[in-house]
């Protein structure tokens, strides 16, 4: 049987936190996990003809008041290689799927402080990271 790392589970956790707040702020998830040989995509959703491909990172935190005040924050981890990889990936899942061209897309990036004791989350999005 296969064991899962605490990290894997905050990692889920925090895909399954996002993807509530994307569909209560009126997105319409379209996948999860697109997985191509050039990566994956961890969210792909729509809102007002705008396809969103969204890389979540999370971290388990004592403190949900004092995240400003973290040396390492999870959206650093989105480095110019994963961004890269992410690119390539979309490109693929655009001519996979036979969209437009024409198609208005972006990358987001939801960073995510879980804080188990309490059962407490938050996020922080940052909206359209390459122009």
């Amino acid at each position: 049987m296969k064991q899962l790392k605490i990290s894997n589970i905050i990692g889920k956790l925090g895909e399954d936190i996002v993807v509530t707040k994307l569909y209560n702020d009126g997105f319409e998830i379209i996948l999860r996990n697109y997985l191509e040989k050039t990566g994956e995509i961890d969210i792909i959703a729509k809102k007002d003809d705008i396809l969103h491909f969204i890389e979540v990172k999370s971290v388990s935190c004592e403190n949900l008041k004092h995240i400003s005040f973290f040396n390492h924050r999870p959206e650093h981890n989105v480095h110019k290689a994963k961004l890269a990889r992410m690119y390539k990936t979309i490109e693929l899942y655009i001519i996979k799927t036979n969209l437009s061209h024409q198609t208005v897309w972006q990358i987001d990036i939801a960073s995510v402080y879980v804080n188990q004791t309490s059962k407490e989350a938050k996020i922080e999005m940052l909206w359209n990271v390459i122009e």
